[in-house]
């Protein structure tokens, strides 16, 4: 019994099935370190300029994204689609398009007018509500346990803003250029914020419902548009990054790519107090505290 128990052991070479499992892994995440050369995205339009640019051209010091990035990645997506999945089960979110048998991963594209086949810019929704809930946008965020409750127990709306500001700055830009299956221009996001959970608290969610702003989505025009115009100029704009570390980072490409820069980050108006949070009928424990940011209710 003793010698067929270690043959039962040692069958599988769980060494090389680990190897295996973490290239599949890296190989089906969903982690696109290539889009960038491709086409500007809009869900990434808050972050530095410079290190758009750097993306675009290639110029990124950091090596190859590592395990955890990819396993980040895919566990994003799958809570992600999970929710999507309860929406469309509660009647709130339609269908995903179905395309050569499968579900397509995102619901439609954006694309702003000044988009080109030189230098395409594009975004893409995670889903839209049925016409009971207006037809309206939807997009969905995952956050870590720790950082889920951080922002739904603030009651500073500052606090709030600064931690979803570009996933703000995307939906404004989905709001601005983006229109429902009916033709007509999206006014409202359904925004949804899921935790990733823990052992102990597997999931949950909150909800916002964010408006349509008119000066935030100027501010993402504004963005773009000078991000397009150092592309194709291939003149480098400023680092805007408050990380030390990253700044002088790309300092450093900066300085090897002897690029020009002409950007202020200083002339960039501050987002306002563009969320108001709304919560679902079902204001108990397993959703997070009811509360409201910016105006009134």
């Amino acid at each position: 019994m003793n010698d067929q128990h270690i043959q039962l052991n040692t069958f599988f070479r769980t060494g090389d099935i680990r190897k295996r499992t973490e290239q599949a892994t890296i190989a089906i995440s969903g982690l696109d370190t290539t889009r960038a050369a491709r086409y500007l995205g809009l869900s990434k339009i808050g972050w530095c300029l410079a290190h758009h640019y750097d993306l675009h051209f290639g110029r990124q010091d950091a090596s190859a994204p590592g395990l955890s990035a990819h396993l980040r990645c895919m566990s994003g997506y799958m809570y992600e689609d999970k929710m999507l999945q309860i929406l469309e089960r509660a009647g709130i979110a339609k269908p995903r398009p179905i395309v050569d048998g499968k579900t397509q991963e995102f619901f439609a594209e954006v694309t702003p007018p000044f988009s080109t086949a030189a230098l395409p810019v594009r975004g893409h929704t995670d889903g839209e509500t049925t016409r009971e809930f207006g037809e309206q946008l939807i997009e969905i965020t995952t956050a870590g346990a720790d950082e889920f409750r951080s922002i739904t127990r603030s009651t500073d709306p500052d606090v709030l803003m600064h931690a979803i500001r570009n996933k703000m700055l995307q939906i404004q830009a989905y709001l601005r250029w983006g229109k429902n299956e009916s033709g007509k221009p999206y006014n409202h996001c359904l925004f949804v914020l899921v935790s990733r959970g823990e052992d102990h608290d597997p999931m949950r969610w909150w909800f916002y419902d964010v408006s349509k702003q008119e000066k935030l989505g100027d501010q993402v025009e504004y963005r773009l548009i000078k991000l397009v115009g150092a592309i194709l100029k291939t003149e480098r704009p400023a680092c805007e990054c408050v990380d030390k570390r990253h700044a002088a980072q790309s300092a450093n490409i900066a300085a090897r790519a002897n690029a020009t820069t002409g950007f202020d980050s200083a002339s960039q108006p501050t987002p306002a107090r563009v969320v108001q949070a709304v919560m679902s009928p079902r204001d108990d424990d397993y959703l997070a505290p009811r509360h409201s940011i910016g105006g009134t209710r």
